[in-house]
């Protein structure tokens, strides 16, 4: 294997920050955001606040995953270039399921359904997509012990 250059380590170092603002994110939100605004009484203020947060929240997420796409296509393309044969040994298909995986993180925290006022249904379907998008990260980085 050849030794890292400076933009390897950038770029793993910027991954890594990444995957952090992304889970860290979606933690923050089910164990901080999510419960502290359960407390408040009156609805209305509730939803409000909820609103807010889920958006500010949501555009930092939302960037340090761009982030973590980007920084991961790089990270893909260094490996596969240093590593012979890769995708004909385990490490390779290790590498394919956890991409599969990130994609699915990324579709469902995409795709979650924005809930409206008063809309508890759609309020449930999205902390559901959120902590799939949560347990898929989680897995993508248990999948990435493996192959490093």
């Amino acid at each position: 294997m050849s030794d890292p250059t400076t933009l390897d380590l950038i770029s793993s170092w910027l991954h890594i920050v990444s995957a952090c603002i992304f889970l860290g994110g979606l933690v923050a939100w089910f164990a901080i955001v999510s419960p502290g605004l359960a407390r408040v009484a009156d609805t209305g203020a509730r939803a409000a606040a909820e609103g807010r947060a889920r958006t500010c929240l949501r555009l930092v997420v939302a960037h340090g995953l761009v982030l973590l796409m980007i920084t991961g296509f790089y990270q893909l393309v260094r490996f596969v270039e240093t590593q012979e044969g890769v995708l004909q040994r385990r490490e390779g298909l290790v590498l394919m399921v956890k991409i599969m995986v990130a994609v699915l993180a990324f579709l469902l925290f995409l795709f979650a359904p924005y809930p409206k006022e008063g809309s508890e249904g759609r309020r449930t379907a999205a902390k559901l997509f959120y902590a799939g998008a949560a347990l898929m990260a989680a897995v993508v980085i248990l999948l990435s012990r493996y192959v490093r």
